[in-house]
């Protein structure tokens, strides 16, 4: 064998055993750990502390949600008001599940959202924190994973949206798309930005009018993934079920269609272990610190 053969060949044995894991299953060429809502077990969620946990622990991608304000600025919020659960609302005056799209941006990101904490998260820091902008979230993770060396995030932005809620809790579905849409193409991530969302109205109005961003079909159920994928009317780039119903068979399938498989949200090391043996093509998880501790590639 030539020379140049043998290098030809050792690089191809390179590319090809760094997509396969050491189960020997075959995944992903980067496994995508994303960091839910940031880093929802060790800081509040949704804000700019969880995003630079997620990336100093090796997320490739930051898993978020955003909403809109009464002067259409687009922010990151999990639900459309103050969870009075983790928001000192009482302190504020807001009644429980007041609509935050009628109010302007500047009287949201008054009200603390971290220092009461989270009974669901114990160790969670409790911290005084606000709702950022969506365009904070991107300039501000990114300038923190240039300080500390880490490669640029990519970004899972979910787009919350339900029937009958347009025009009190959100804008119209194109609107909103829009303005999603237009922060993250003026930010310059669209090629590292995917859009999740559990609604598939907003998935198939970005299918056509945004051919080049990447979707994911957001389920409950992934027992029924096959009418799901018939009602969406395309193939996402990525399907994302709720883990504890996601089946080894169910992975394969996908895979032969040509669609990647991130389970949500996944904080048991012994349950990470398993779906990577599945062959999943990342996890999403509150609690990164312990997906980087099985998933030493992530370092």
């Amino acid at each position: 064998m030539r020379v140049y053969q043998c290098v030809i060949f050792f690089l191809v044995c390179i590319v090809l055993s760094s997509c396969i894991n050491t189960t020997g299953v075959r995944i992903a060429a980067q496994f995508d750990g994303q960091g839910h809502r940031g880093a929802r077990g060790v800081y509040p969620e949704n804000t700019l502390l969880g995003f630079y946990e997620a990336i100093d622990h090796g997320m490739r991608t930051l898993e978020l949600d955003v909403a809109i304000s009464a002067d259409s600025i687009v922010f990151v919020s999990h639900e459309p008001w103050f969870n009075p659960s983790i928001c000192d609302i009482e302190a504020y005056g807001y009644a429980d599940k007041a609509s935050l799209f009628r109010l302007d941006y500047a009287d949201i990101a008054k009200v603390d959202c971290g220092s009461k904490g989270n009974l669901n998260f114990p160790y969670q820091h409790k911290v005084f924190a606000v709702k950022p902008t969506l365009k904070e979230v991107i300039i501000e993770s990114q300038k923190h994973a240039v300080q500390t060396a880490k490669p640029l995030p990519y970004f899972n932005i979910e787009i919350k949206t339900e029937p009958g809620e347009e025009g009190y809790y959100t804008p119209e579905i194109e609107d909103f798309v829009k303005l999603v849409m237009d922060q993250v193409i003026d930010l310059d991530v669209l090629d590292r930005t995917t859009i999740q969302s559990f609604d598939q109205r907003p998935l198939k109005m970005l299918h056509e009018q945004y051919p080049d961003v990447r979707l994911t079909l957001l389920s409950a159920s992934p027992l029924s993934y096959k009418s799901e994928l018939t009602d969406l009317g395309f193939m996402p780039s990525v399907y994302s079920p709720y883990h504890l119903t996601l089946r080894p068979g169910t992975v394969k399938a996908l895979h032969s269609e040509g669609i990647h498989v991130i389970p949500w949200t996944v904080n048991d090391v012994t349950r990470m272990s398993e779906l990577i043996k599945w062959g999943v093509d990342g996890i999403i998880t509150d609690y990164p610190d312990k997906l980087e501790s099985i998933y030493p590639e992530l370092k």
